[in-house]
């Protein structure tokens, strides 16, 4: 058995590399320094482990075949798979040969075949999974409070709303100001004023910072303008790709009211 080597959890593991499966989003599992990927049914490949790890011949997936891997073993062909969520399968991959995919309960028990330490290894492995999971969900949890907070006291700008909906960000500020206020052209200056339209004054803020030009004024999105993008999200990206399209083009977009 290899000699682990400690690391510390930002070491291990890269929590921006998340994997998304079809029973979840999982971080890579990472034993003695190893990185392993679930495929996409969250089942790590049990003959990657043993070949990177360097374990005994005799420990290969195929010899595997105690009272517990039966129990494990719905099929031996990744078509049954497509019938339930089986926690261990084989896979024929031709000439590379077999590949047995296992859960994460699985794979523990074929970790505990192996041997002690290894089961050892393994359990701490998805442990790990385990907190930076929790971590996750603690960031994900203060993020949307922090979000929640700065909707309802000064508003969101126009990049965290494109965030927030998966919208472009290009000229999404210009949208906002074209559909939803009216604009004032000093015939002396040449300077452009922007007012809220009567309709939507809940739903936007044009903030002038204390001490700022006019042309510091900072657009903000109120809940009832958060609201209004969610409750036509597929029109408003429609309408938002056609602005694009003629801001890069050139031509004179038109105002007119969003209902």
């Amino acid at each position: 058995m290899k000699q682990s080597t400690a690391l510390t959890l930002t070491e291990m593991v890269d929590t921006s590399e998340l994997i998304k499966t079809k029973v979840g989003t999982f971080a890579p599992l990472w034993i003695e320094g190893k990185k392993f990927i679930p495929d996409d049914q969250g089942r790590w490949s049990l003959n990657e482990i043993h070949r990177e790890l360097g374990l005994q011949v005799n420990r290969e997936p195929s010899e595997w075949r105690t009272k517990q891997a039966a129990l494990f073993r719905v099929g031996t062909t990744a078509e049954n798979a497509a019938v339930t969520h089986c926690h261990l399968i084989t896979e024929n991959n031709g000439r590379a040969g077999s590949d047995t995919k296992a859960s994460e309960a699985a794979t523990i028990a074929y970790a505990m075949w192996v041997s002690d330490d290894f089961y050892l290894e393994v359990i701490e492995a998805f442990s790990l999974l385990r907190s930076i999971a929790v971590e996750l969900a603690q960031g994900r949890k203060a993020k949307a409070a922090a979000f929640d907070r700065k909707l309802n006291t000064q508003g969101i700008t126009p990049s965290e709303l494109a965030e927030r909906l998966g919208l472009s960000n290009h000229y999404l500020g210009d949208y906002i100001l074209t559909y939803y206020f009216s604009k004032k052209t000093d015939r002396f200056t040449g300077e452009s004023s922007y007012t809220i339209k009567p309709n939507y004054k809940d739903y936007f803020a044009w903030e002038l910072p204390s001490g700022s030009t006019y042309g510091k004024c900072r657009l903000r999105i109120k809940p009832m303008g958060l609201k209004q993008f969610e409750d036509r999200l597929n029109d408003q990206k429609q309408r938002l790709a056609v602005f694009i399209n003629q801001k890069k083009k050139g031509l004179k977009t038109r105002s007119s009211t969003l209902s």
